[in-house]
């Protein structure tokens, strides 16, 4: 496996956590414990995806 392709498993991974925390956000169902790691996420996300697009 490529580093691309490394970076895009993880990268689809955190994506699928995020839209379901992203729902219970929205819902008002996210734990307050689950707030940081919502916020963690999302910034490895646009980690993922800056690095995603330098590998192209």
């Amino acid at each position: 496996m490529t580093d691309a392709d490394n970076v895009e498993k993880e990268l689809s991974e955190v994506r699928k956590r995020l839209l379901t925390l992203e729902w219970d956000k929205k819902h008002n169902q996210l734990n307050a414990g689950m707030e940081s790691h919502y916020e963690e996420l999302k910034t490895k996300c646009k980690e993922l995806e800056s690095m995603k697009e330098k590998l192209k």
